[in-house]
């Protein structure tokens, strides 16, 4: 593929298995000069304490070899909440989930 994409970075799970093909697909990438695009709602310092040491090497590769673009804004799954909740409480009435 021209143009891989990764969403959520850091939540895969933790074993040796998923670290291997995880540093396949981005040795390969980067040996094949590929671009690619890693989400993560964690910050490089959040992703280098997480995992084995396997994990944590393909976190230096992805910091070492990626440029880092920081995206900060509310959270859409927060806001869709809210706006389901809004709505519930004015087609019952209820107060539910009010804090």
């Amino acid at each position: 593929y021209d143009l891989l994409v990764i969403d959520d970075l850091g939540t895969e799970s933790d074993s040796s298995y998923t670290s291997e093909i995880v540093t396949n697909i981005f040795d390969t990438r980067v040996t094949k000069q590929k671009p690619m695009i890693l989400t993560s709602n964690f910050t490089p310092e959040q992703l280098k304490k997480g995992g084995k040491i396997e994990y944590q090497r393909i976190i230096s590769r992805v910091l070492g070899d990626c440029m880092s673009v920081k995206y900060v804004g509310d959270d859409r799954r927060n806001v869709g909440r809210t706006r389901h909740l809004d709505f519930y409480q004015k087609l019952t009435g209820s107060q539910a989930g009010k804090e």
